[in-house]
């Protein structure tokens, strides 16, 4: 673990902060019996946090759900400057750091595709020529190496930009006599860039590596027959000029949304250097990350499609056994059996749906899944130097069909709309703007109605929101790729609205772990309002606390002075049904 990403620069020198989310720790597992709280700073705004909070000497920095910078006070919680703009509901999932001097040191992130820097002591902005392109979006974290940022977009081509004059230095690209190699006859229009997870720096081989979305439209082979090259991929540029080093494609043509959420992480371990990449899938993609073919035997599955009409295939890379860690596919006996009631429930809504492996979308009946949110999603995972992997994951089933146009009613939809105009209202502002975009979403409505889409995007779960697949429905997975065995699975998360409060089911998860070198994992990201610390050795629970609110996002070590302090994201999140709330808390990691 050489080469450490400036994302987390740390300023205690006999703590060492990682990538992987491992962190060198004098605290023990007898200390947390006394661990409590420190402070806990609550932002009052109402929508969830995703970005993992970063630290920088005495100070806490994130963006919260509104896109709005605050540094908060390490030691005391307390807010010491804010940057804020117009409200940015769009998803940006991490901050870069960047230090001029030491007056000068900068958050970088994304707000309204611009990219941003602001001073961190004051909370001043930076103008930076330079936005994002037409249709993109910046979603993945901004890595940052000295004074450049490599950017990764939705719809666009890395980038590797200037931090100080707003320069582009490169843009990702295939030369075209590789990509004649790659590339299958009438099989591909073209290959787009298309990033959420993030990705990481490695010096050792010169290369930014970053994993993939899937292929649009998402649901359907409409305009991009083939495998579609390079998405559900990870990816490796060449870190000084941008030029592709190599790929590897984990799904060929996928139709299932079941893109790569999580940014890969790499680990060194005896001669072998990796890089591994969670999945939706419920595996673990172990590379080389020096040329990107698989460490283990892989075997390829083909399925055909028949897909709108067309004879088209997908191909589905499986890794052994010891690198699954949850679930891959629906089957039809995995149903919940907690009571007859459920069991009940699974059976009739089984009987109405599609059932299988790899299946295309349908008009008339849902198909039964798990992937849109299974398996890890985009918070990541950790890892130890010694190849231990902490992974989250989610086992609950979704149910999704395709949207039929011949359902829609232009009848009905006009009326709407006309009623929608006739409720306009000027009087108060945000009424008003509420008015304009009901608007606007109805007339959308309209103009789309024959463009492909899925007909709702629905859990697998009965009124209560209990699942109807079988528990457990939230994981925590230990893999020791050295020894190339499991070391242990355990529930992470439980259900208040269950019976049997007592039940072990874990629960859907939206965060990542952090590792102590001591031994400890932390981990929150459910809905439970909970974080618990599990051990590495053997996965036993040994602590848990309260948080104010539902937790989606991720953890972080942070580390001044001689102090040493657990930061907990707690924020609701889209996909949990819980009362709205931001939140960052501390707890600081000292022996009493």
């Amino acid at each position: 673990m050489k080469h450490l990403l400036i994302l987390f620069l740390i300023s205690w020198p006999s703590l060492v902060s990682s990538e992987n989310n491992y962190y060198k720790s004098n605290y023990k597992k007898e200390d947390l019996i006394n661990l409590k709280k420190t402070w806990v700073y609550k932002s009052n705004v109402f929508k969830d946090t995703q970005t993992k909070p970063l630290n920088f000497k005495d100070k806490i920095i994130y963006l919260d759900g509104y896109k709005t910078l605050r540094v908060l006070s390490l030691l005391n919680g307390k807010e010491m400057c804010k940057n804020s703009g117009k409200k940015d509901r769009g998803y940006h999932r991490g901050i870069g750091i960047y230090k001029k001097n030491n007056d000068e040191v900068y958050a970088v992130f994304s707000r309204h595709g611009k990219v941003i820097l602001v001073n961190i002591n004051n909370c001043e902005e930076k103008k930076i020529n330079f936005k994002a392109p037409k249709k993109t979006s910046i979603s993945a974290p901004i890595l940052v190496n000295n004074n450049i940022a490599y950017i990764l977009f939705n719809g666009s081509a890395p980038i590797a930009l200037n931090l100080d004059n707003g320069k582009i230095l490169w843009k990702a690209k295939i030369e075209k006599k590789i990509l004649k190699k790659l590339k299958k006859k009438n099989l591909q229009n073209e290959i787009k860039w298309d990033v959420w997870g993030g990705g990481v720096l490695d010096f050792k081989y010169n290369q930014l590596i970053f994993s993939t979305a899937n292929a649009k439209p998402s649901w359907t082979s409409e305009k991009r027959l083939g495998p579609n090259l390079l998405y559900n991929s990870v990816v490796s540029v060449d870190i000084n000029t941008g030029k592709y080093k190599w790929h590897f494609q984990e799904i060929e043509h996928d139709l299932w949304n079941l893109d790569l959420a999580a940014p890969p992480i790499i680990i060194d371990i005896d001669k072998v250097d990796y890089v591994a990449q969670a999945t939706k899938t419920g595996q673990l993609i172990l590379l080389n990350r020096k040329n990107g073919k698989p460490t283990e035997n892989v075997i390829e599955k083909k399925f055909d499609l028949n897909d709108n009409n067309e004879n088209t295939t997908t191909v589905k890379k499986y890794f052994p056994d010891w690198l699954t860690y949850s679930r891959n596919n629906f089957l039809k006996n995995d149903i919940n059996k907690i009571n007859k009631q459920f069991t009940a429930e699974a059976e009739k809504k089984i009987s109405e749906s599609l059932i299988g492996e790899y299946l295309p979308l349908n008009k008339d009946k849902d198909y039964i899944y798990y992937g849109i949110h299974g398996g890890t999603q985009w918070p990541g995972i950790a890892a130890t130097p010694e190849g231990t992997v902490i992974i989250p994951s989610n086992n609950i089933a979704y149910k999704v069909k395709l949207k039929n146009p011949e359902d829609f009613s232009f009848k009905k939809e006009f009326r709407a709309l006309m009623s929608d105009i006739l409720s306009f209202r000027l009087n108060n502002f945000s009424i008003f703007k509420n008015s304009v975009k009901k608007i606007l979403k109805r007339i959308n409505k309209i103009l789309d109605h024959k463009k492909p889409n899925i007909d709702g995007w629905n859990k697998f779960v009965n009124l209560d929101g209990i699942p109807l697949n079988s528990p457990p429905w939230g994981v925590l997975a230990a893999i020791d790729i050295k020894n190339k065995k499991q070391k242990w699975i355990v529930p992470h998360g439980s259900y208040a609205k269950l019976e049997d409060k007592e039940l072990n089911t874990g629960s859907e998860i939206f965060g990542s772990p952090v590792i102590l070198s001591t031994g400890i994992v932390f981990m929150a990201g459910t809905d439970d309002k909970k974080i618990r610390a599990y051990s590495l050795e053997n996965g036993e629970k040994i602590w848990e606390d309260d948080l104010p609110f539902s937790s989606y996002g991720s953890l972080v070590i942070a580390n001044y002075q001689d102090k040493q302090y657990l930061i907990v994201n707690s924020s609701s999140g889209t996909n949990f049904n819980t009362s709205p709330g931001d939140a960052i808390i501390a707890y600081e990691l000292s022996k009493n």
